[in-house]
């Protein structure tokens, strides 16, 4: 059996669902990537919102595609938490600061009343002045009187003193003994230096 052409000049011609298929078929590459790539870039971002929870609010708010809003938005938010964390932390010396003194005149007047209560039958104690300079010093001018004549030992003084220096330190006292009729008495200034709390 032969062959025979019988259309020689005709030209062969495409059919459009062949050059739809053709196109197709180069598409199907860039597409594929296309969506390999915006799934790969999702996956990234939801690791990373995962990973860094505060991060993961400033990625929501742009778009995947610009990370350099992005970035800006991040280095913005790190700045605000530094300025945060150093008034934050600025915050807990001056508290901590203002504990330590407070504790400090606590123990001050809690040494006072104890020796006051102790020694109150022998002697009696009239305070002329409490005077308290934050980071400087507590002074207290008090004048200590005997209630049984002939007795020069000044109790509530030296009780006192040794208690304030026990338990704060730093102390520096002042006294001069006056005499009365039958009584004597002490006038007497004891300081605490808190400058260095």
């Amino acid at each position: 059996m032969i062959n025979i052409n019988l259309y020689k000049n005709k030209k062969p011609k495409l059919k459009i669902t062949t050059i739809l298929f053709l196109v197709a078929i180069l598409l199907l590459p860039v597409l594929g990537y296309r969506i390999t790539l915006t799934t790969l870039k999702n996956n990234e971002m939801q690791k990373i919102r995962l990973a860094n929870p505060q991060s993961g609010v400033v990625l929501r708010e742009t778009p995947i595609s610009d990370y350099d809003d992005s970035i800006r938005l991040l280095t913005l938010k790190d700045e605000e938490t530094k300025t945060q964390i150093s008034i934050l932390q600025n915050e807990r010396r001056n508290l901590e600061r203002a504990l330590v003194y407070a504790m400090i005149t606590r123990k001050f007047f809690k040494a006072v009343d104890a020796s006051y209560h102790k020694h109150s039958q022998e002697e009696r104690v009239f305070v002329e002045s409490i005077q308290i300079e934050r980071k400087s010093k507590i002074e207290i001018d008090f004048f200590d009187i005997q209630l049984k004549a002939g007795n020069t030992q000044f109790l509530f003084f030296q009780d006192v003193l040794s208690s304030i220096d026990r338990i704060i330190g730093n102390t520096r006292n002042q006294s001069q003994q006056i005499g009365f009729v039958e009584l004597s008495a002490l006038k007497a200034k004891i300081t605490v230096d808190t400058s260095k709390f």
